[in-house]
Formats: C-alpha cells, structure tokens, sequence
C-alpha cells in the first residue's frame, strides 16, 4: 500500500480491518528494520517507504515482495482501497 502513497495509520488501520494496535506494532517493527519510515504529523503518523534502503538485502527483500506479492487478489483489493480513502474521512478527531 505503502508504493502507492503516503499513509496515515488510521488509513492502513481502515483498509486492513485490524486494530489501531496491531498496526502500529506491526509499523513499529517494519521501521526497526528500515522498512518503513514514520512521522508525526500533528494527532496522526504517517507512513511511507523509505527513499533508500539501510541495506541492500532489504532492498531486494522489497523488490521481490513487490514482483510476487501484485499477484493476490487480496493484494490487488487493498491496494485500490486505498486508493479511495482519504485520512479526514477515516481519522477520528
């Protein structure tokens, strides 16, 4: 989701049906290992792929996730859902 667009973890929180929690421990993980990158932006955080990988294993571990994983369904669904939210309208204030 995160190659189409920059994310707000109510917007990840929205388009995969789990817990503000669960998302943000997962995010949380992926950011230790340099495969995310988050920041505050007032209330929210938001996420985003980092312009370089901290290694050049994780940069062929997100290449091959990318070539392989566009092939489910379940892929292809989420990534045009969020194509259609927007952060005010699923972000409690």
């Amino acid at each position: 989701m995160l190659e189409k667009k920059e994310l707000c973890v109510c917007e990840i929180t929205s388009a995969l049906n789990l817990a503000p929690s669960t998302v943000s421990k997962h995010i949380s993980i992926l950011r230790d290992a340099g495969l995310v990158v988050d920041e505050k932006k007032g209330k929210w955080v938001h996420c985003h792929l980092p312009q370089r990988y901290n290694s050049e294993i994780a940069g062929k571990i997100v290449e091959l996730l990318k070539e392989h994983l566009n092939e489910y369904e379940q892929i292809i669904s989420d990534s045009e859902f969020v194509n259609k939210i927007i952060c005010n309208g699923v972000c409690k204030r």
